[in-house]
């Protein structure tokens, strides 16, 4: 306090203000700091959702191309006539991949594992069918590995928002599950289809049928869970995901009927073929508003964390321009009472001239 009296009034206004704005600005400034850590959490969550689509596209192609090759390998020519179309959408699904990898700065330590993913893709096209099968399974685990990876390295995994993150859980995690899953599916069960007599065919038709219902059940609860956080989420995932859920009851009860139940040969393995692309259209017209509302959701949080981050800027430059001016003005009375002792220190010394001259005129009178 001492220290405090010894000072002069602009001296304590300029401790009072510091000790005031200083704390103020450094708070201010550890939470833009902590604001641009968030925003950069979001953009990565947005390159990973972009890139996110192009791996969920590539695991529905190939599965696509699992149940037509199983189908063709049984001995059906119809199935075996489609297998140049779908070879090509596989390869321009790859193409994409690679293309969707190496355009994004932030994900390119996975360009590697995506183009391994393609490599691989072209030593599975050149198998003959009746040999393709364990290929195509190996790649399906490496694309998942790689759809597992992404969501780690652009942090969709750890993403804190209730809505976003069932959402990340269903369309990222259980999506590409659902999609390798009808694709074995298909295959087990036309495989089991032309040899009911052998019992490991039979129970892993019956097994993929089972792990097939499980995923859309953990797919359903997540969907509903981020429908509980944000409500306009169900309005337009809802109608895909009934539609998807109907599709695959019909699926799943056509594969009970051909093999579980051993029933009469009234269920052919094109019957089975077919209900598995439904069931692979329902789930990309899930997919086709899954991903967007992602995206749509990371998308207006980037912005409400860009205008919160250039508010709090703002407050900071509004704080620093408020300390230099107190400061100016503080120096400018400074300067304007320096100015007035002078002059007063002038005129006191001009008036004690002048008083001394009048006194020597007046000695010097007397004395004449």
């Amino acid at each position: 306090m001492r220290f405090l009296a010894n000072l002069r009034l602009w001296q304590k206004m300029s401790v009072v203000s510091a000790v005031l704005v200083v704390p103020l600005a450094i708070a201010m400034w550890l939470l833009v700091g902590q604001l641009r850590a968030e925003l950069a959490f979001t953009e990565s969550e947005i390159d990973g959702a972009n890139a996110l689509q192009a791996v969920e596209e590539a695991t529905s192609a190939l599965a696509d191309y699992r149940a037509i090759v199983d189908a063709a390998r049984t001995g059906h020519a119809e199935w075996a006539a489609k297998l140049p179309e779908s070879q090509g959408a596989v390869e321009a699904q790859f193409a994409a991949l690679q293309k969707g990898f190496a355009d994004v700065e932030s994900l390119a330590a996975l360009k590697p594992a995506a183009d391994k993913a393609a490599t691989e893709w072209q030593a599975v096209k050149a198998m003959p069918a009746d040999r393709a099968t364990d290929g195509i399974a190996a790649l399906a685990k490496t694309l998942l590995d790689l759809n597992t990876s992404l969501l780690d390295t652009s942090q969709l995994a750890f993403d804190p928002a209730p809505a976003s993150y069932y959402l990340i859980i269903a369309g990222g995690q259980e999506l590409p599950a659902y999609e390798v899953n009808v694709g074995e599916s298909a295959g087990t069960a036309v495989a089991a289809l032309t040899a009911r007599s052998d019992p490991r065919r039979v129970a892993a038709a019956s097994h993929e049928r089972s792990e097939l219902i499980n995923v859309v059940e953990r797919m359903s609860t997540s969907i509903e869970g981020a429908v509980h956080y944000d409500a306009s989420i169900g309005q337009k995932v809802g109608p895909s995901l009934a539609a998807m859920k109907t599709a695959v009851t019909s699926y799943t009860s056509l594969i009970d009927a051909a093999i579980l139940q051993q029933t009469r040969n009234d269920v052919t393995a094109s019957q089975l073929i077919d209900a598995a692309h439904v069931a692979m259209e329902r789930v990309g017209e899930l997919h086709d508003v899954l991903v967007p509302e992602l995206q749509r959701v990371l998308g207006e949080r980037h912005v409400a964390q860009s205008r919160k981050q250039v508010m709090m800027v703002g407050v900071v430059v509004a704080c620093s321009r408020s300390r230099r001016s107190s400061c100016s003005r503080s120096r400018v009375r400074r300067r304007g009472r320096s100015a007035g002792r002078s002059r007063s220190a002038v005129r006191s010394r001009a008036a004690s001239t002048t008083t001394r001259s009048s006194s020597r005129r007046t000695r010097k009178r007397g004395s004449c």
